[in-house]
């Protein structure tokens, strides 16, 4: 650590921590293991960065298609940081498997195509060891492996044996099946019980599972020099793998069925011995074993666990996935009191996964099927919870005032019940239900709500997106010290806990306040800081909007525009409502690109959504901005427009966009010869600005004061 610059008294205690060493000093106890991830992450990244700055760094990974979740996880974020550092990642992977990364501008994919005949007739050679294979058997293998390596092989070593030229006729599975058949009995049985423990096992996994009072070894030693295992070298244990995929589902198919479910039972509880008291680390992995078993009841709770760590993590496509399969099995148990709590409790644990992958109306048609059950329940936090769910689907869709009576009946069931989680949910999203109506107060009242039933526990969402929607009835109201502090307090609290997703949010809620009110340098970088931490769908629908929109008031329409038009077409696919928030945008990005057509195209369907849904704040700014693309050729309807938008936004007391509207009308006065009133409205605008203290337009506004004869 030191020959690479680094602190190794800060660094080392996480790497070996990753290495399960006992010495060089402590994790701290009292972190997530999702923060304890994080932080070891960031140490690795410091590591290839520092380690490149000395020398160019090249980075292989074969057979990327198998890779784990945490080791994908690692390598996105370490892809995300190498522009422009000397940094080679170079992967290979099968046809299907798609990495994170492929969209960056700086990954290139390159197919491979398959071996010419040439090439596929030298690889049948040097596996049978001869400059003379019979014509008819290189045919046949030729045509079957289709210049595919592995195939070649195995169908040459196939043929190769004086017994079995005419193996390479039959099918690849057949020659893998009958090359473990021919086996001894011994090396047989280990292949076919380590073809249970997945592509790639640990010694001492194989050990815990290994039925005989014989070391495997032998057989292993045997497995490797008949190229069916590699051995792969780690400091603290023996690791094999699987030299094919195909090798292992012709090892595994050898067993019969009963065989299967005990020995992924047996697999199972080895893995509870191993990780006793840290359920956590491999829940996913039991799971996966007890689903195939016989043991559902253990594969239900294995499941459940994998869900909510799945959710913590923000890998909300994988905790969907654990909960489809969990409901699986919910359906096939008897429809007792307890199976119907315990799929009310599965259900409503969605609620984040959900919003996250924008699934409303999937979950909505999920909580109406089910709302009978939960109703009929007599746990009043189990039905709290589930009224916030149902709330959470209301608020989506932009049934504002329906959700806000469903989280009030919520909070109360979940507060009286104890359950504080459940009840900040409830608090805080209520807040943003009032904040898309533009009650901006009813915002700030209800902050003290969420902190108070959380008191100080550990769960930062519900805070975090609580102090998100605090900021943002600041930044609507043109409050931008009381925006910013709420942001960087939403952003501290994320950083804290390591959560890239709140954190992603956090950064967002920073860069609409400092885009509003034209801090646009700091917009910008605090929107590609969001984009880089954004984990989720939503998160990076929402990241991407906010950086395309500093990127506009930046100077660079045209750039935002290419990434608002699909956003709000997503967020419109989705009925996402505050997706509206960047119709607005992109109708003003229009503007500024001189196409006032496509921009009242644009706020016109805006407006029409925002007035159905009462989104008082933005119908206020649509109407001004329609009321800027009629100006040139319909007074008369762009007068209405801004007056319509100064009557709605200073009910609201929206004061930025106020004064945006006043200028936008003064100009339009103007034009129309009407100088006293509009030195009026101008006047009233450069007033606000200067008072709230805002640096977009007033430079503009001033001079156009000025021309007025001020």
């Amino acid at each position: 650590m030191r020959a690479l610059g680094l602190q190794a008294e800060s660094a080392l205690p996480w790497l070996l921590q990753l290495l399960d060493a006992a010495a060089g000093g402590e994790v701290p106890e009292d972190l997530t293991p999702e923060a304890v991830q994080a932080r070891t992450f960031e140490v690795l990244r410091h590591i290839a960065l520092q380690a490149s700055r000395q020398t160019p760094l090249l980075l292989v990974v074969e057979d990327a298609h198998w890779i784990d979740r945490t080791s994908e996880a690692f390598l996105t974020s370490l892809a995300e940081v190498i522009s422009g550092e000397p940094i080679l990642l170079l992967f290979t992977y099968r046809p299907g498997y798609r990495p994170t990364w492929i969209g960056s501008p700086n990954a290139t994919q390159i197919a491979l195509s398959p071996l010419s005949p040439d090439e596929s007739l030298n690889v049948v050679r040097a596996v049978m060891r001869s400059e003379e294979v019979p014509a008819d058997v290189a045919a046949s293998i030729l045509a079957r492996a289709e210049g595919n390596p592995f195939f070649l092989e195995e169908l040459a070593r196939a043929a190769g044996r004086p017994d079995a030229l005419g193996a390479a006729t039959t099918s690849l599975e057949a020659v893998l099946s009958a090359r473990i058949e021919a086996l001894p009995e011994a090396c047989r049985r280990v292949l076919r019980t380590a073809s249970v423990l997945g592509r790639h096992f640990s010694r001492r996994l194989l050990d815990g599972v290994w039925t005989s009072p014989e070391s495997p070894e032998p057989q292993l030693r045997e497995l490797k020099r008949l190229d069916l295992l590699h051995e792969r070298v780690r400091l603290d244990d023996a690791s094999y793998s699987f030299k094919h995929a195909l090798i292992q589902e012709a090892a595994y198919e050898g067993l019969s069925a009963s065989e299967r479910q005990a020995s992924h039972a047996a697999v199972a509880r080895t893995l509870e011995a191993l990780h006793a008291g840290r359920p956590d680390e491999a829940c996913e992995l039991i799971a996966h074993h007890y689903l195939r078993s016989a043991a559902t009841e253990k594969a239900l709770s294995y499941l459940e666990l994998s869900n909510r760590k799945a959710t913590r993590a923000s890998a909300m496509a994988e905790a969907k996935g654990y909960f489809e399969e969990a409901m699986k099995l919910l359906d096939r148990r008897p429809d007792t009191a307890e199976t119907r709590r315990r799929r009310i409790a599965l259900v409503v644990d969605q609620v984040l996964a959900m919003t996250l992958l924008f699934r409303f109306d999937e979950y909505r048609e999920l909580l109406q099927r089910h709302e009978g059950m939960a109703m009929a329940l007599e746990e009043p936090g189990l039905r709290g919870s589930f009224l916030g769910a149902r709330g959470v689907c209301e608020w989506a869709v932009g049934e504002y005032d329906r959700a806000i009576g469903t989280f009030a009946q919520a909070a109360e069931l979940c507060e009286a019940a104890g359950d504080a989680d459940r009840a900040a949910l409830a608090y805080s999203v209520r807040q943003w239900a009032h904040l898309y109506k533009g009650e901006y107060e009813a915002v700030l009242a209800l902050l003290p709500s969420v902190a108070r039933v959380l008191d100080g526990r550990s769960s930062p969402r519900w805070r975090a997106y609580a102090l998100g929607a605090a900021s943002r009835a600041c930044t609507y109201r043109g409050l931008w010290d009381q925006a910013t502090d709420f942001a960087r307090e939403e952003l501290a609290l994320t950083e804290r806990f390591a959560d890239d997703s709140l954190g992603a949010h956090a950064a967002l809620t920073l860069a609409l306040a400092e885009a509003v009110r034209g801090d646009l340098e700091h917009a910008v970088e605090h929107g590609e800081l969001a984009l880089r931490k954004a984990s989720t769908p939503a998160d990076k629908t929402w990241a991407n909007a906010i950086l395309a929109w500093a990127w506009c008031l930046a100077g660079d329409p045209a750039r935002g525009v290419e990434i608002l038009g699909p956003v709000v077409a997503r967020s419109r696919a989705v009925r996402w409502r505050a997706g509206e928030f960047y119709a607005v945008w992109l109708g003003e990005a229009y503007l500024m690109m001189g196409d006032p057509a496509r921009a009242a195209q644009a706020v016109g369907e805006c407006l029409e959504i925002a007035e159905r849904h009462g989104m008082r704040y933005l119908i206020g700014s649509a109407c001004r901005l329609l009321g800027e693309a009629a100006r040139p050729r319909d007074p008369a309807e762009a007068s209405a427009h801004f007056e319509r938008s100064l009557g709605v936004l200073e009910e609201i007391q929206a004061e930025n966009e106020l004064a945006l509207a006043h200028a936008g009308y003064g100009r339009l006065l103007r034009d129309q010869g009407r100088i006293e009133s509009a030195r009026e409205h101008v006047g009233r605008a450069l007033a606000i600005l200067e008072r709230l203290g805002t640096l977009r337009e007033p430079e503009r506004v001033r001079q156009d004061l000025a021309g007025l004869g001020r």
